[in-house]
């Protein structure tokens, strides 16, 4: 007879997570066999001057499932158990060392001389107890019944049926929080103006911008109306018919989905030329003196170009050209997406270029928590190019790039589809211009998820990079909008099903990984699973839930369930693999002083 196969064994525990273990079963008093080691990472505090292993257990009951976090010291393997504590002393720290000023500007300041000119970016003080976002929530719900129904139910005013109506609600949100918004800018524009600064004012949002000497900038730090002083400046650089079908796009269209009533923003220097054009449906351009740009041209015919060979993604989604001056910097880009978002209301963004310069490091800049902040105020779906790293490291690094770092938003590597539209030969693009991957210095996973950026060939001519990667997910975005439209105002739900869906794997690592996210995007799968949105029943076919939850209103231990556990259920075959994603948006603050994710969610897959 044959020698049956060896089982595997299972790898042995690391030093740091045998401490852990050690620790939680002699504390809590659980066996050890109930308990079950599911992560582990790196969690550096550099203010306190710490260096930790967060080791992650479950304990695995039936009844409630509970998670335990466990900092472990990697040089004495001594145990810190609480891990909240010292995340609020870092905090503490930080806000003692940098005051109002980010990171980048902290370190600029210390080299500077005292008349040195350098650009800033300052948020405006919040003025009441409620944030803004919730006090227009409140404010519009109050006039529309429709709106404090959707409220109360889906946890967004204007998620409503009717998209007249829908359209109407979120304008007026809009109106609401621009006056608000308007009103605490109004002290800081009139101190600099004073001081004879030109002031850049990005309309309807809590920032304003300027560039003011050493001196004034710490002078500024002492105003109370003043909140958060960040780093300004950047300059913006560029991060089909073979892409398309490769993201199994046909199939989508053959159960008639077009991306048809959803608005998708190509947010980019310059303008869609009009060889692109006349194949898209460009219903609002910000600025048409701006020059024609080849680069986001093509990064819109990917998008949506209604062409009969070269057929964009989402090929019948209504196009806002939101460009800006490609001499310009991260506030101008800004003022661009603001002008997107509030006051045109786009579903679905998509932006193909990164910021060199010092934003080519690993810190969180404006943009990038000034995109985390209008996805939560304005529930709308954010794509960016990964970037791509470069033999000259001073246009691209393996590093991520602004504005993609942001944890709101769905930030896109490149895939290589070898010019077939098999999977097979496909892969991550590793090449000297290649698809860039390492993670920002907040510990967010980038990127997302990967799709087809290199050889691509479009109306406007053939590009190659993580600029056209994005534009084939902001594209299936649109899709899935039009498949439900209630995903044109839930961030998160979209997101969670792209990467549910993402199950090209073109990196070979068979966990979530470094390079290709949770993989290639696979848009027929994706739409499958936006067809069905999950209730209260049991799932027999791949669907999607909303479950609206804030700071707030976080699930209880109640008589349904013994635990603060949110219970949904879905039927599986034995054999089949199943992909679960949870996603949810950071507390992203509208004063500019913190973008973190307050909340800490964790995912269970159990079977009956």
């Amino acid at each position: 007879m044959p020698t049956p196969e060896p089982k595997p064994t299972t790898p042995p525990l690391s030093p740091e997570a045998q401490a852990a273990l050690t620790y939680l079963a002699e504390q809590e008093k659980i066996p050890t066999d109930q308990l079950v080691v599911t992560s582990e990472e790196f969690r550096d505090f550099p203010l306190l001057g710490r260096r930790f292993v967060l080791v992650t257990i479950l304990h695995d009951q039936a009844d409630a499932p509970q998670s335990y976090r466990v900092l472990v010291d990697p040089t004495s393997k001594a145990v810190e158990p609480d891990f909240d504590g010292v995340l609020l002393a870092e905090q503490a720290a930080t806000q003692d060392k940098y005051g109002k000023f980010d990171l980048p500007l902290y370190d600029k300041l210390q080299a500077s001389e005292e008349n040195e000119a350098i650009p800033i970016v300052i948020w405006a003080a919040e003025t009441g107890e409620e944030d803004a976002v919730k006090a227009a929530e409140h404010e519009v719900a109050e006039l529309y019944p429709e709106a404090a129904k959707a409220l109360a139910e889906r946890g967004v005013a204007w998620s409503v049926d009717d998209e007249a109506l829908r359209l109407e609600i979120k304008r007026k949100f809009a109106e609401l929080l621009a006056a608000r918004s308007a009103k605490r800018t109004e002290p800081i524009v009139a101190w600099l103006e004073e001081k004879g600064y030109s002031v850049e004012k990005v309309e309807g949002s809590p920032i304003v911008a300027a560039t003011l000497r050493k001196q004034d900038i710490l002078a500024l730090a002492e105003l109370t109306f003043v909140a958060q002083i960040q780093l300004g400046g950047g300059q913006a650089a560029p991060s089909s018919n073979i892409s398309v079908p490769t993201s199994r796009v046909p199939a989508v269209w053959s159960r008639g989905m077009s991306g048809s009533g959803v608005r998708l923003a190509i947010v980019e220097a310059d303008k869609i030329n009009n060889t692109a054009r006349n194949c898209l449906n460009v219903i609002a351009t910000l600025d048409n003196t701006l020059p024609d740009s080849l680069h986001k041209s093509a990064v819109s015919a990917i998008a949506s170009c209604n062409d009969a060979t070269k057929r964009g993604v989402a090929y019948n989604a209504q196009i806002l050209d939101a460009g800006y001056s490609a001499s310009g910097t991260m506030v101008t880009a800004a003022t661009a997406l603001n002008w997107a978002v509030t006051q045109n209301l786009a579903d679905v963004t998509n932006q193909s270029e990164r910021f060199t310069g010092q934003q080519l490091d690993t810190n969180l800049y404006y943009l990038d928590m000034f995109y985390d902040y209008l996805v939560k105020a304005y529930d709308f779906t954010a794509v960016i190019a990964a970037g791509n790293k470069d033999p000259d490291p001073t246009k691209g690094t393996i590093n991520v790039g602004t504005p993609a770092k942001g944890w709101n938003v769905i930030t896109v590597g490149n895939s290589e589809d070898q010019n077939t539209a098999s999977w097979a030969d496909d892969k991550i693009n590793e090449s000297a211009i290649g698809s860039s991957y390492e993670n920002p210095s907040s510990g967010v996973e980038k990127p997302e998820v990967a799709a087809p950026g290199t050889n691509i060939d479009t109306v406007a001519g053939q590009l190659t990079g993580t600029s056209l990667s994005a534009p084939h997910v902001a594209g299936l975005a649109a899709l899935l909008m039009q498949r439900k439209n209630v995903l044109k105002d839930y961030p998160s739900a979209v997101k969670a099903i792209i990467m549910a869906s993402a199950v090209e794997n073109t990196e070979g690592d068979k966990r979530l990984s470094g390079k290709d996210g949770a993989g290639a995007i696979d848009a027929a799968l994706a739409d499958w699973i936006a067809q069905t949105e999950g209730g209260a029943g049991t799932c027999s076919s791949p669907c999607w839930w909303n479950i609206p939850i804030d700071d707030n209103n976080l699930p209880e231990p109640n008589q349904n369930q013994p635990s603060n556990y949110l219970y949904r259920t879905f039927n599986a075959t034995r054999g089949e693999r199943i992909r679960v994603v949870i996603s949810w948006l950071s507390s992203a603050a509208a004063d500019g002083t913190l973008d973190q994710l307050r909340t800490e969610l964790n995912l269970h897959v159990r079977r009956p």
